[in-house]
């Protein structure tokens, strides 16, 4: 029998957010390509990719899926997506707190009163993710040196 020694920056990862065990290999191998010790840093820069957004929303969709089976597929949907913008203002809230504007708290409460306009785009739980991925756009396009490039081609081949 062959063991699994996961390295220490998968088993800090939520379980949710682990990648299969058939990509640890090449992704520990690109970890090591950038010179990267510390998990913890690497732990953050999976957690950045497009990859990991999506496996969130699924995570968020099947626990309420769980807690609320009455709910439609399309009520599902928009509770991913409201939980998804209710995410984003915490985030902000803190930074707020920590002296960090980002200017986006206003946009982010616009988007939350306007989640019925949002919903009538929303037709398929890939319009769910996409539009997830839109309003996370700017910050999974941030990537000077490709590394969450490089990261989402191994997690999503």
């Amino acid at each position: 029998m062959i063991f699994f020694k996961s390295p220490a920056w998968y088993r800090a990862l939520p379980p949710h957010l682990r990648p299969p065990k058939s990509k640890v290999k090449r992704l520990d191998e690109f970890r090591r390509s950038l010179e990267v010790d510390d998990d913890d840093v690497f732990m953050v820069l999976i957690g950045g990719t497009k990859w990991a957004v999506i496996k969130a929303q699924e995570t968020t969709r099947d626990q309420l899926r769980r807690d609320l089976p009455h709910y439609s597929e399309e009520e599902l949907w928009r509770a991913v997506i409201f939980t998804r913008l209710g995410a984003k203002m915490n985030l902000e809230l803190t930074n707020l707190n920590l002296g960090i504007d980002n200017d986006e708290s206003d946009a982010i409460m616009e988007k939350m009163e306007s989640i019925d306009e949002i919903m009538k785009e929303i037709n398929s739980w890939d319009d769910v993710i996409n539009c997830v991925l839109d309003m996370d756009k700017e910050s999974l396009d941030r990537d000077p040196m490709g590394v969450k490039g490089e990261l989402n081609r191994i997690l999503m081949s």
